[in-house]
């Protein structure tokens, strides 16, 4: 019961479902380490617990619309 009312408030409040607001809050946290890290692309995807870095990088430019290394990149 409780876990429902969270998800559908989560929904009601982001618009977004448990999964994919875990996505955009992991891609946040990556977001900060490409700023503040010279840590690899790879050794980001490992440490926010992707399966590989591909995958990654693809879902990084699905929700930012860059790859991380154009993130990266001073403007």
């Amino acid at each position: 019961m409780f876990s429902s009312y969270f998800v559908d408030l989560l929904k009601h409040d982001t618009g977004k479902t448990f999964h994919e607001y875990v996505q955009f809050k992991r891609i946040e946290i990556a977001k900060n380490w490409l700023t503040k890290t010279d840590k690899s692309i790879l050794q980001i995807a490992n440490g926010l617990g992707f399966s590989s870095a591909r995958y990654f990088s693809l879902l990084f430019k699905r929700i930012s619309g860059c790859t991380p290394d154009e993130y990266r990149q001073p403007n």
